[in-house]
């Protein structure tokens, strides 16, 4: 994640992770300044709603 954003400085995104591993992920993403790019989403996708779809979106060039 952190190399795709790498060359695209306006570009923010996601991760979905299951506690313990969303506080690592948080930990991660602010030693790396990334904190304020990447939103660190804490769930199970296998029991949360919306568990069988997934979101990618793309700003036009």
């Amino acid at each position: 994640m952190a190399a795709a954003l790498r060359d695209r400085p306006d570009a923010r995104a996601g991760v979905f992770e299951r506690a313990p591993v969303d506080v690592a992920a948080r930990t991660l993403l602010r030693a790396r300044g990334l904190a304020d790019r990447i939103e660190v989403i804490t769930g199970d996708m296998f029991t949360d709603a919306g568990d069988r779809s997934a979101l990618l979106a793309r700003k036009p060039a």
